[in-house]
């Protein structure tokens, strides 16, 4: 059960984030998603990597820290499963439905053309609209040109099928300094 995120006031936030209350889905557990994760995880916050690399879920569950290059990452890999703070899932419903902050950490290549694409980004998109529950808050760390998030990605988050409000029912933002969300 999720903790109505974006209903507390700022001292109950505070009092949440003390008491390790607040859940934390990071969708994509790559290169700089699960860095991402095992921070919060390590804050003792309970952190759920979401990637759809189902052999990258079953390494990291059985100890294996994929990131060598990462100094000291490998030490709170392993103190953060040991405290079962941190676990992979490859399954979107569970992990998104259960988190109170969800943290899109997903690739955006460029192709030949330096034209990014974002398939990933969408997909997740979809599956948000299915599974995030109201009060949640969403955070794009990904890399994106300005103006994705609030035409596009918030949109395919919304759905049409009016469940979901973004600006009302949950919130969304990039990792920029500007809000991206929108009121309706």
């Amino acid at each position: 059960m999720t903790n109505k995120i974006l209903q507390m006031s700022i001292e109950e936030a505070k009092s949440a984030l003390r008491s390790n209350s607040i859940s934390i889905c990071v969708v994509g557990v790559g290169r700089i998603g699960l860095p991402t994760a095992l921070s919060f995880a390590n804050t003792g916050l309970h952190t759920v990597g979401l990637d759809i690399d189902e052999n990258l879920v079953s390494r990291l569950n059985s100890g294996d820290y994929p990131l060598k290059d990462e100094p000291h990452y490998d030490r709170i890999f392993e103190l953060v499963l040991a405290e079962k703070k941190f676990k992979a899932v490859s399954s979107a419903k569970d992990a998104i439905s259960q988190s109170d902050v969800i943290l899109l950490s997903l690739p955006t290549p460029m192709n030949n053309e330096n034209v990014p694409d974002y398939s990933a980004l969408r997909d997740v998109g979809m599956q948000l609209n299915q599974f995030l529950t109201e009060d949640s808050l969403v955070i794009v760390e990904s890399t994106v040109e300005p103006g994705f998030v609030e035409n596009e990605l918030i949109g395919i988050i919304e759905g049409t099928d009016g469940r979901l409000v973004a600006g009302k029912d949950t919130r969304v933002y990039e990792h920029a300094p500007t809000a991206c969300g929108r009121n309706k």
